[in-house]
C-alpha cells in the first residue's frame, strides 16, 4: 500500500489538513452509496478557531485555505465512492460522512499542525447542524472492521470507540482510534474526536506515521485547547 496517497479513503475520520498526511487507496470499482444532503448553515465564526500561539507547545502551526480543504474534500468524497467495501454495508455510512464534510468545508474552519516526527495533527469546524452520530455511524458496529479495496489495493481499518478525555466534558462526543494498513506493512494509527458544542461540530485529529502510535497527551492538550476556544466564542 502507498502511504504517501492513504487518506482519501479513511479521509472521513480526519481533519482535512491531517488527512493530507495519512495513508489511503487510490481510485477503483464504484459503488452504490448516495451522498447525504445538509442544510445550509451560517459560516463558523473566524474567532472560534485557535491560532499558532494557542497550540500545545512543540507543535507548529499550518494553515488551510478554504481552497485547499474544499478539493482534498472533494478527493475524499470520489475516492470512497469508487472504493469497495467488506462489509459493503458499510459504504452507505462512510460516504454520507465524508459528502457531509465535503459539504460543509467552506462554512467552517481548518487549522493543521506538525509535532514531533512525522505527526500530524488538525482541527477542523463545522456547522452545529452536522453531528457525532454520523461519523460513528461510519466506524463502529459492524463497521468496526472494513476493508477496503480499490485500484487493485486494499487495506483492512480497525476502529475502536472511546470516550472524550476527561479534560473534555461534551455530551454525545466521543473518540475513534483507527489503525489501517495493508498486507505486509507497519499500519497507520489516527486519533480522531467528534463533539458538537456551543453551535459548532468540532473534529480534531492526530496522526502518526507507519508503526508508530499518537501521542495520546499531546492529542488531549490540543483537543481540549480547540473545544475551550470554541465554547468561548
Amino acid at each position: 500500500m502507498r502511504h504517501n496517497n492513504v487518506t482519501r479513503t479513511i479521509g472521513v475520520f480526519a481533519g482535512f489538513a491531517a488527512a493530507a498526511a495519512m495513508s489511503a487507496c487510490g481510485s477503483g470499482s464504484s459503488g452504490s452509496g448516495s451522498p447525504a444532503t445538509t442544510t445550509v448553515a451560517p459560516p463558523v465564526a473566524a474567532a472560534k478557531a485557535l491560532t499558532a500561539a494557542e497550540l500545545p507547545a512543540g507543535l507548529t502551526f499550518q494553515a488551510v485555505q478554504t481552497q485547499s480543504a474544499e478539493q482534498a474534500a472533494i478527493a475524499a468524497l470520489e475516492s470512497v465512492r469508487a472504493a469497495t467495501y467488506t462489509p459493503a454495508a458499510c459504504k452507505d455510512p462512510n460516504l454520507a460522512a465524508q459528502s457531509i464534510l465535503q459539504q460543509t468545508t467552506t462554512a467552517g474552519s481548518e487549522i493543521g499542525a506538525t509535532g514531533s516526527g512525522s505527526a500530524r495533527y488538525g482541527v477542523t469546524l463545522l456547522p452545529g447542524d452536522v453531528e457525532p452520530a454520523t461519523f460513528a455511524a461510519a466506524a463502529t458496529g459492524q463497521c468496526a472492521s472494513v476493508t477496503i479495496a480499490s485500484g487493485g489495493e486494499s487495506m483492512t481499518k480497525q476502529s475502536t470507540r472511546e470516550s472524550l478525555p476527561s479534560s473534555v466534558s461534551v455530551p454525545g462526543g466521543f473518540v475513534l482510534v483507527t489503525r489501517a494498513g495493508g498486507q505486509g506493512d507497519k499500519g497507520v494509527e489516527q486519533v480522531t474526536a467528534y463533539l458538537n458544542t456551543n453551535g459548532t461540530m468540532v473534529i480534531v485529529t492526530a496522526g502518526a506515521s507507519a508503526g508508530a502510535s499518537v501521542d495520546r497527551t499531546v492529542f488531549d492538550d490540543l483537543l481540549a485547547r480547540a473545544v475551550k476556544k470554541v465554547q468561548a466564542h
